[in-house]
């Protein structure tokens, strides 16, 4: 019994988790008044073109929603299934009364399909380089990464002439340059970076000493 349940518990986790549809879910209302001459009846009005079987005293009545069915003058509990478009079925023995008209009125909403575990990207090892030790002025230079939505994905601050390594989530970025003056992050430029490898390499600062131009460059 204990492997069972295990087992029950097993298959309930794998089947939310692989995003497989849950069973559909229908509300019924019944309610019942007096019928038109004094006969019986089931009225089903809804859900709308869904189709019905009815096992009356006489036989099966099949029909699509909305319906009729005239039942002789006697209380009883009839069974009654409704089968939606993708197959899922609603079956319940209704209640009806001599001499009054039972009224049925079902809710169906379809099942979604339970969401699956996100992917989560790949990531790779990324190196970024300051080569403002080039620079008349040396400073430290700030990397920040922005994903597709304009957030930050992640920041990675590079002493001058020092070539850190670190990791990176695949995917597009526009990477901005910053460089510290005053004990402040003074923006630079952007530049459009794509992830993809663990050969991805930025870097920014002077390309001959002495120079007082800051660029993009590529580390080697």
């Amino acid at each position: 019994m204990k492997s069972l349940l295990l087992v029950s518990a097993f298959l309930a986790a794998l089947t939310s988790a692989s995003g497989v549809a849950f069973a559909d879910t229908w509300s019924p209302t019944i309610s019942a008044e007096h019928g038109k001459g004094g006969h019986t009846s089931l009225k089903i009005v809804e859900p709308h073109g869904l189709h019905v079987v009815v096992q009356t005293p006489s036989g099966p009545h099949e029909d699509t929603i909305p319906t009729v069915v005239n039942l002789p003058d006697q209380d009883a509990f009839l069974m009654v299934t409704v089968t939606a478009a993708n197959g899922e079925k609603w079956a319940q023995k209704v209640e009806i009364h001599a001499h009054k008209q039972t009224r049925l009125q079902l809710e169906h909403r379809v099942a979604t399909a339970a969401a699956g575990p996100q992917k989560k990207a790949r990531k790779y090892i990324a190196r970024a380089a300051n080569f403002t030790s080039r620079c008349k002025t040396r400073t430290p230079i700030k990397f920040e990464f922005l994903n597709a939505e304009g957030q930050t994905a992640f920041e990675q601050v590079v002493a001058p002439g020092a070539d850190a390594q670190f990791q990176a989530e695949e995917g597009s970025y526009d990477v901005r340059a910053y460089i510290q003056e005053n004990g402040a992050w003074r923006f630079m430029t952007t530049s459009k970076q794509q992830v993809n490898s663990d050969s991805f390499k930025v870097g920014f600062g002077c390309a001959r000493p002495g120079s007082v131009r800051v660029e993009w460059l590529s580390p080697r």
